[in-house]
């Protein structure tokens, strides 16, 4: 079953749209959008593998960064890192967004893809540089990347249940939650759990 959410607070409003592989109840990707000191913070966490495990590592990482929300996040990461040691792990993608500084911090472990879409649509989007490595279990340096960002700019956050091939031109002046739902239904592998998160930067 397809689940969307919605909500228009802080400096974004954002959407999330998420499936779970077939023949399973639960999903092991989790989508973490909550304040912080500066603006708020949007992760996208998968589980390794799928189902029950998959989604208490997941619901870990997830609680742990809400405790980490007003940290770096590189400490993020490695928090989740150690929180994460007795379980499956994890592969995690945040991105930090400050609102009295108009910036974006973000980095990710695994394959958690990230795309930042810019507004004006001459200036080309940007993708994040993936660390290879499972929190939890091997975690690479950590090389987070701030970037300036502007209302109208569109970060979207994809599991590797979506293929990534994905795009988005064409529908980027809608919502969210149609961005996210968009790219779920036409791009689901159906293989793995699949969540994809949009998060349209409104100013500050």
């Amino acid at each position: 079953m397809v689940s969307t959410f919605h909500a228009a607070r802080w400096p974004i409003e954002f959407a999330a749209a998420g499936h779970s592989v077939n023949g399973e109840t639960v999903s092991g990707d989790l989508h973490f959008v909550y304040p912080s000191a500066h603006g708020v913070l949007v992760a996208v966490v998968d589980g390794i593998g799928h189902g029950t495990e998959a989604a208490e590592a997941a619901a870990i990482a997830a609680a742990t960064l809400e405790q980490q929300v007003n940290e770096s996040v590189t400490s993020m990461l490695e928090a989740c890192h150690g929180r994460l040691k007795d379980t499956r792990g994890a592969v995690i993608t945040v991105a930090a967004f400050d609102g009295k500084r108009s910036t974006m911090a973000w980095v990710g472990v695994g394959n958690v893809e990230g795309r930042l879409l810019r507004a004006d649509r001459l200036r080309p989007s940007e993708q994040l540089v993936l660390g290879a490595g499972i929190v939890g279990y091997r975690m690479p340096t950590l090389r987070p990347t701030t970037t300036r960002i502007v209302a109208g700019d569109v970060l979207i956050l994809t599991t590797d249940g979506i293929d990534s091939a994905y795009n988005p031109s064409g529908y980027l002046d809608e919502s969210p939650a149609y961005v996210a739902d968009h790219i779920l239904r036409r791009y689901r592998k159906g293989t793995d759990d699949a969540l994809v998160v949009a998060a349209r930067y409104a100013g500050s």
